[in-house]
């Protein structure tokens, strides 16, 4: 039996949510390993002099012009071809005024050679990513964009559709969603984006992704695609440990997004939000498969980022390890379990007076079923406990020494994080 790592297993479940979200598959021993990443604005700062997008050169074509012989006369005329006006430019031009560019300042670290720091307030660009101004209050604007654009920032400032340059001003985070919720001066702000139903979105349906792709110089950039899948389940590492201790249910879609469109929109035919873009597939024999945030989920997550700046969440309060990682031999002979009790999370620790500890929960206890739904991991019961509010009651089934016993727990807050 591997032994119980106080620290590792707490980080793992109980406290990885104060930890930044490192998305990605962990590493198998596959013939094709497939990696899923943040889409984060770091690769905007390759736009820079000694590069052009990233190693990417674009030429501009040029045309020769044809020689006349000197007798003849040259007519060209122009005629002009009326288009209609389609769903996607109208879509386009109702929301793209509320997408904006974001750029992060942290302390510069390296000297140049003169032994100045590169920016005259000693903060350099970090990355850049994307958001979404989704509301005014009065001399407020809101944007929304993910947590890890935004992350370890000294400075933030937003670039608007109009040009313009502003100061922004963090108002909440939640690491777990990959949220983050800024403000600025609602004074320059003249469109805002409307959310979408995204429980009604269907598979096929025309999605656009609007966003800084590579960082500002490509502001406003739109790929087009459809909703490939949706309630996509994504496995995530909060905590760097390459284990996925939080499931994310996302959209699914093969419009084009790149580093630097995290935080930025994942748009419907009528020009609505319906996702807020977040990770891609990673991979050399992998194209069109990036993830968003759904908007029923986004709002719910930065209505409560505006109110409290941070999400309260119940808290259990115990180190958890994996059935799956307990041998046989320790499985009978340490913890007394039936033969074919082969899922579940086994209790490795109790904080003190934790929601755990006052239900009585014990080390080495077994839990197997939450409100009567089984347990398989450690990721399926943080799925459970999140998906209640503080205060409430719930009933485990928990294998001790042996025998199977009910225990009722009232979920309370993280005492030693107020």
């Amino acid at each position: 039996m591997s032994e119980y790592n106080e620290q590792t297993v707490e980080e793992q479940i109980i406290e990885n949510e104060e930890q930044p979200i490192l998305v990605e598959k962990p590493h198998k021993k596959t013939a094709s390993p497939i990696k899923i990443g943040l889409i984060s604005g770091i690769a905007g700062s390759l736009l820079g002099a000694s590069l052009i997008m990233g190693g990417l050169y674009i030429q501009q074509a040029t045309t020769r012009p044809t020689q006349q012989p000197a007798n003849v006369t040259s007519v060209t005329k122009t005629v002009s071809s009326p288009k209609a006006e389609t769903s996607i430019t109208s879509a386009i031009e109702k929301v793209q005024g509320a997408i904006v560019s974001i750029a992060k300042y942290q302390s510069n670290t390296e000297n140049n050679l003169f032994g100045l720091s590169g920016a005259s307030n000693g903060l350099q660009k970090a990355g850049e990513g994307s958001g979404v101004i989704y509301k005014v209050s009065g001399d407020t604007a809101y944007i929304v964009t993910n947590n890890h654009v935004i992350e370890n920032a000294q400075e933030l400032e937003v670039l608007l559709k109009n040009g313009k340059t502003v100061q922004a001003e963090l108002v909440g985070t939640d690491k777990l969603t990959d949220l983050a919720v800024l403000k600025i001066q609602s004074s320059d702000v003249s469109t805002t984006a409307s959310f979408a139903n995204s429980d009604e979105l269907k598979v096929g349906e025309t999605a656009l992704a609007i966003g800084s792709p590579l960082g500002s110089k490509l502001a406003s950039t739109v790929t087009k695609g459809i909703i490939s899948a949706v309630n996509r389940s994504v496995d995530i590492d909060t905590n760097g440990d390459k284990q996925p201790d939080w499931t994310m249910e996302t959209i699914q879609t093969d419009a084009a997004i790149n580093p630097g469109n995290s935080g930025g929109a994942l748009v419907d035919e009528n020009g609505n939000v319906i996702g807020i873009n977040s990770m891609k597939i990673s991979d050399t024999s992998v194209e069109g498969i990036g993830f968003a945030i759904p908007s029923n989920q986004v709002v719910k997550i930065i209505e409560e980022l505006e109110n409290k700046g941070k999400i309260s969440r119940p808290y259990l309060g115990v180190g958890l390890v994996d059935m799956t990682d307990v041998s046989t031999t320790q499985r009978k002979r340490l913890l007394s379990l039936p033969e074919n009790v082969t899922e579940g999370v086994v209790i490795s620790q109790v904080q003190e007076n934790s929601s755990a500890d006052n239900a009585g929960l014990k080390q080495y206890d077994v839990i197997i079923k939450w409100n009567g739904e089984d347990i398989k991991n450690a990721v399926s019961l943080r799925k459970h406990l999140y998906s209640h509010a503080i205060g409430e009651k719930v009933t485990l089934d928990v294998y001790r020494n042996g025998k199977l016993e009910k225990v009722t727990v009232t979920l309370t807050t993280n005492q030693n994080m107020n």
